[in-house]
């Protein structure tokens, strides 16, 4: 019987090499029908007992060895993909139906793609994913950003150039009977965020904080467009949303933060973006 010092020397997976646990991901075509370009991963079967895995079970795909750490309990499900040069390491979960494009997963991080192979499920590109976050749900798309400490992300999120912090949870609206909920445009209802620093901050429904330049938000309380009120006054840009508390903060780009109440403003577009907000 092996002892615990062996066992932890012991690889926990090992990377299946055979056509049949292979998958061929992202293939672009010639005008023949042939694939000129790419991505082949491979399949993972764990060698060991891990937190609910047992040995002989098979995961997800990734590209090598170099892609998932042998220590630690992380790992990836079926029906999950990690590309290019992603890297999980520590206690990091991804699962369900997801898509991993060279970003770096790791801490107690979760990644929960919907399990119906039909969705969309989750795609992450050129992020960090770490701390205790969770990202779990449908139509989740996050790109060169960071999520960190307990922040949570769910259903129909398009979130870029963002950083997530402290305990901000981002949410679209639910999908409900497979169909998307629309407003009355037609207009897919999903959160979108760009160019923005959150932290302890809720945003939901088809809130939309999408600006020029990089703005930080904290203790923002965002459930529409309508919290947000964007201004560019030539050399300066100020952000102006609704706090949790009902008050109305502004931030500059800089990411100084302030009440509106406490600014002395001299220059009438802050006086009329005041008066404008607080009459929506």
């Amino acid at each position: 019987m092996k002892n615990i010092k062996e066992m932890k020397k012991m690889k926990k997976y090992e990377v299946l090499k055979d056509v049949e646990h292979q998958a061929i991901m992202d293939p672009v075509y010639d005008d023949d029908g042939e694939i000129i370009e790419c991505s082949v991963l491979y399949q993972i079967r764990a060698l060991r007992d891990l937190p609910g895995v047992k040995a002989g079970d098979l995961g997800g795909f990734i590209e090598s060895e170099k892609t998932l750490s042998q220590d630690g309990e992380c790992w990836v499900y079926p029906h999950a993909f990690v590309f290019g040069k992603s890297r999980i390491e520590g206690n990091a979960k991804v699962a369900g139906v997801t898509k991993v494009y060279d970003s770096e997963i790791f801490g107690s991080a979760c990644i929960y793609g919907k399990e119906d192979l039909g969705g969309r499920g989750i795609t992450v590109s050129d992020s960090t994913i770490c701390g205790k976050a969770i990202i779990s749900g449908d139509k989740i798309y996050i790109s060169t950003t960071e999520v960190a400490d307990w922040a949570t992300i769910g259903d129909n999120c398009h979130i870029r150039n963002c950083q997530i912090s402290g305990n901000t949870s981002i949410k679209g609206n639910r999908i409900q009977g497979g169909y998307d909920l629309r407003d009355t445009n037609g207009n897919v209802n999903y959160v979108s965020l760009t160019n923005v620093s959150l932290r302890n901050s809720h945003v939901s429904n088809y809130a939309r904080v999408n600006v020029g330049k990089h703005v930080y938000l904290v203790d923002a309380e965002i459930t529409s467009e309508n919290d947000v009120l964007y201004i560019n006054a030539s050399t300066t840009s100020f952000v102006f949303f609704r706090g949790r508390k009902g008050k109305v903060f502004f931030s500059e780009d800089l990411g100084t933060m302030q009440f509106l109440e406490n600014v002395e403003s001299s220059n009438i577009f802050i006086e009329c973006a005041r008066r404008y907000f607080y009459s929506h």
